[in-house]
């Protein structure tokens, strides 16, 4: 599947954006986990397994999402898209 050259920075930043959303739902979900073991919490150490397949999900989309756009030929403006991002956070 390629991927038309003006959708490449949206499908980046949608990237980018579910990777942000999988890191605070597995933040939340080591904080609700050591609250659990910490507190005795039955209740609520289960509920962190069952969100655990929202993660899981989430997983999967990123995956193959950077798979996509990793076989997506580039121009030299999306390789500096790209170099804009890794940079970006750092």
């Amino acid at each position: 599947m390629e991927i038309q050259k003006p959708h490449f920075e949206e499908e980046l930043e949608q990237l980018k954006t579910h990777l942000l959303v999988m890191s605070a739902l597995v933040e939340s979900a080591v904080y609700r986990s050591i609250t659990a073991v910490v507190q005795r919490d039955r209740k609520m150490a289960e509920e962190v397994v069952q969100n655990e397949s929202r993660v899981d999900r989430l997983q999967i989309e990123i995956d193959e999402q950077a798979i996509r756009l990793a076989c997506a030929p580039l121009t030299n403006g999306e390789r500096s898209a790209i170099d804009h991002f890794r940079h970006q956070d750092q």
